[in-house]
């Protein structure tokens, strides 16, 4: 995919710098931006949710790896200071933590040297970028692979103390989902956590509110009702909350969280 060295790099400044991470996911205002530096690829890149039901695992990777060349690879995180806090707050020193659909692995450098990181992606390009990035780094791993070949080559003889999926199940079917739901107890040590945050629709949303969760990339941004199925149906003791402050702008957040019972 070839664009130009000026217009990217100037784009990529702006995005940096000025637009707010979920804005950067809105396919109507960040269409014009990169047609200007990718033309006819630009559809590809940011219509996602069209594409998404046909495709294979091969090809949903192919798609992040595509996604990872372009100027959202190099974003801050959406999580504002109460955000950071919230997920730091589910942390300790010492403590192991599997991110699930790591992508860019922004959330690892808050979570502090001390923890144990593991990160797991599909996008060879995310993974690459990462270990480079992390290099020196002891204490933390990055792997390309999908969250049922990573148990099946762990086989039982490692486990976390929270295990995270951040903005990862609006991605998914219900199938899919289900599927991922129903593994994380086997990769939780007794007392383990596992949290999620997704966008969710819920009565009295203000215009822009239901704008943000409508322009999101993933297809599956579920209704309050379909989250409880959802979860009732994998992990009936997971608890939930619904948060608007967690990023820079309101956009409304449910937060699932499971722990692993003592025995």
């Amino acid at each position: 995919m070839k664009a130009s060295r000026n217009i990217t790099t100037v784009i990529n400044w702006i995005l940096d710098n000025l637009c707010p991470p979920i804005l950067r996911d809105c396919y109507p205002l960040m269409f014009p931006i990169y047609y200007a530096a990718y033309g006819k690829s630009a559809a590809k890149l940011l219509k996602y949710k069209d594409h998404y039901p046909t495709l294979s695992e091969e090809e949903y990777a192919a798609y992040y790896d595509c996604a990872a060349q372009t100027p959202l690879s190099s974003r801050p995180t959406d999580l504002n200071r109460e955000g950071l806090h919230f997920i730091l707050s589910h942390t300790a020193p010492g403590e192991t933590c599997l991110d699930v659909g790591c992508g860019t692995a922004d959330i690892r450098p808050y979570l502090g040297f001390d923890v144990t990181y593991t990160g797991i992606d599909l996008s060879k390009s995310y993974i690459s970028q990462n270990q480079k990035k992390y290099s020196r780094d002891h204490t933390t791993q990055f792997i390309c692979i999908n969250l049922n070949d990573y148990i099946a080559s762990v086989k039982h003889t490692r486990t976390f103390d929270v295990i995270l999926l951040m903005g990862i199940l609006h991605h998914l079917n219900d199938k899919d989902a289900q599927d991922m739901l129903a593994a994380l107890p086997t990769l939780l040590r007794p007392g383990g956590r596992a949290i999620t945050l997704d966008g969710v629709f819920t009565p009295n949303l203000t215009t822009f509110e239901r704008f943000l969760l409508r322009s999101d990339r993933g297809k599956f941004v579920r209704a309050l009702d379909a989250w409880q199925a959802l979860f009732s149906s994998c992990l009936p003791d997971a608890t939930y909350t619904i948060r608007k402050d967690l990023y820079y702008l309101p956009y409304n957040l449910i937060i699932f969280q499971y722990q692993r019972p003592l025995s």
